[in-house]
């Protein structure tokens, strides 16, 4: 008698029953098979959520550890510490920006004995046909206004294509909603949603007892949630470092108990070191400051060296002269990344439109443009940064939008020189100019929306937008070339121009400045031509 696999007898019956029982196999083989295999996949999955839930739970306790050991840190005597000037970097610029005047070259023609000044009392000067030198095309120079003449007064025509009421509806960034307990804090015009919670921080005195007590109430909170909240509006608006640590601060107004600034900075370093920043307390003059370990150079701030990093200070008193402070050598441990002031993305606030009542006109050409009030002030707050901070940073949709447009416009169909001359005529025109001293009382250096927005403007403001525009629109290479208390441009071309130029990286930069009115391109200001600047930004 046959033996099944199984070692038994196997009956063999009809054909019908034959196919019954290799049915019945089958499926016992299959069950053989499957069911090992879901109780080895529900095996796994259970290991894995295990796996998970120890990984959190580790997670949980190095944090509760961490900030355990952190509190108990703070409660140690804080050292003394001086505070180091802060860098000065002043640009003012000229005054009153000097006008390019033509070089006077007598036409071949001229004879020698009509030389002199003064021309014979038989001439008649006023009858003389003026006859411009060889090679100058005065239809096809750049319009200059005459020295009293304002330009923002010209007649006010924009062509149809620029009319603002193509302007693109910029909805707010929709930010997802937490879930939990849920409160709204308010950031330049937005209003975004965080999970908070329902207790308030109440820091007692800024003693380090007080700083140590306050930490561990704040550490024994469900923090966690609010860090990623923070985190995720960092990224839907596209801010920069700074522009978090703004973000913080908001939250410290939310979660501060008496609005009191002491605790509003606690609250905002707290987050910033939960998020990794390299940020430490201070207690200075009688109130918490707060420090900042800085990737770039910030002017006009006081700083000190600790460990290797140079911290900015930072006082929640407004202009308050720091010469010393106490705070604490030893670094929070996840703290590590340094503040970054590049702005890379772009920056997405809310929408609060500004339109010029005057567009910028220089001869020809106009420019209307529209601005997000919210992002100035955002902007308004940078601490002062190197230069190549400004011209590297993103602009505004709206500036890529509404205002880009028009100066492609103005040089479509142009040669690469004739769009420089273009560019770089309007720039001289069309702004007015005043220093930052004149408008603000201190120095300030404009990303390239903020020309569009402020009344004036000085050297760097339109030497950086100027590199801007040649970069953006025309796809060439240009640079700043810092002078002492000038800034102007370059640009590389690539065929031969006569004027004024720099040799960078063996290549040949025309000296183009929007400072000096009227000149044209490979002009120097006459009192740098033989200077050689001090130090030169590329992109």
């Amino acid at each position: 008698m046959p033996e099944s696999i199984f070692g038994q007898p196997c009956i063999l019956g009809g054909r019908g029953e034959g196919m019954k029982n290799k049915k019945k196999i089958f499926a016992v083989l299959i069950s053989l098979i499957i069911i090992p295999l879901a109780i080895q996949a529900q095996d796994i999955t259970d290991e894995y959520e295990e796996f998970l839930r120890q990984r959190n739970q580790e997670m949980i306790d190095f944090q509760n550890n961490r900030d355990k050991e952190f509190a108990a840190f703070l409660k140690e005597s804080w050292e003394l510490y001086s505070a180091v000037a802060g860098l000065k970097r002043e640009v003012p610029g000229p005054t009153v920006p000097p006008r390019y005047k033509e070089p006077v070259t007598p036409p071949p023609s001229k004879q020698p004995d009509k030389k002199p000044v003064a021309p014979p009392p038989s001439k008649q000067p006023d009858k003389k046909p003026v006859a411009p030198p060889p090679g100058k095309q005065p239809d096809k120079e750049p319009v200059t206004p005459p020295p009293g003449k304002q330009p923002d007064k010209q007649p006010v025509t924009p062509p149809p294509s620029k009319q603002p009421d193509k302007e693109p509806v910029k909805p707010p960034v929709p930010v997802q909603r937490p879930k939990g307990n849920v409160d709204n804090i308010d950031f330049f015009g937005g209003t975004y949603p965080v999970s908070l919670t329902e207790r308030k921080i109440h820091l007692t005195d800024i003693s380090e007892q007080g700083i140590s007590d306050a930490w561990t109430a704040m550490a024994k909170m469900d923090y966690a949630p609010l860090i990623k909240d923070c985190l995720k509006i960092k990224s839907d608006l596209g801010l920069n470092d700074w522009g978090y640590i703004l973000l913080a601060k908001a939250v410290g107004e939310r979660l501060s108990k008496r609005m009191d600034k002491d605790e509003i900075s606690f609250v905002q370093m707290f987050i910033l070191l939960q998020s990794g920043y390299k940020v430490k307390m201070a207690r200075m003059n009688n109130h918490l400051g707060m420090l900042i370990a800085c990737k770039h150079v910030l002017y006009n701030l006081p700083y000190s060296d600790i460990n290797g990093d140079r911290y900015y200070i930072f006082s929640n008193v407004e202009n308050e002269s720091i010469g010393s402070y106490y705070t604490y050598k030893k670094d929070f441990t996840t703290a590590s990344h340094l503040l970054d002031m590049n702005v890379s993305s772009q920056v997405n606030l809310s929408y609060a439109p500004v339109a010029k009542d005057i567009p910028l006109t220089a001869g020809k050409y106009q420019v209307k443009s529209v601005v997000n009030k919210n992002l100035m002030d955002f902007y308004n707050t940078f601490p002062q940064c190197d230069f190549d901070i400004y011209y590297n940073a993103k602009p505004s949709s709206q500036f890529n939008d509404i205002i880009l447009p028009q100066f492609k416009e103005m040089v479509d169909g142009k040669s690469r020189q004739e769009a420089v001359t273009i560019l770089l005529s309007f720039i001289q025109h069309s702004f007015p100019y005043a220093t930052d001293y004149e408008q603000f009382r201190y120095e300030k250096t404009f990303f390239v929306d903020e020309c569009f927005y402020w009344p004036s403007s000085d050297c760097e403001d339109r030497a950086i937008l100027f590199t801007y525009l040649v970069k953006e629109i025309l796809d060439m290479d240009a640079v700043l070339l810092l002078y002492p208390r000038h800034l102007a441009a370059a640009v590389y071309f690539d065929q031969d121009i006569q004027g004024d130029y720099v040799n960078y990286k063996n290549k040949k930069y025309t000296i183009c400045d929007p400072t000096y009115i009227g000149a044209p391109i490979g002009t120097c200001m006459p009192e740098y031509r033989n200077t050689v600047p001090e130090k030169i930004y590329s992109y």
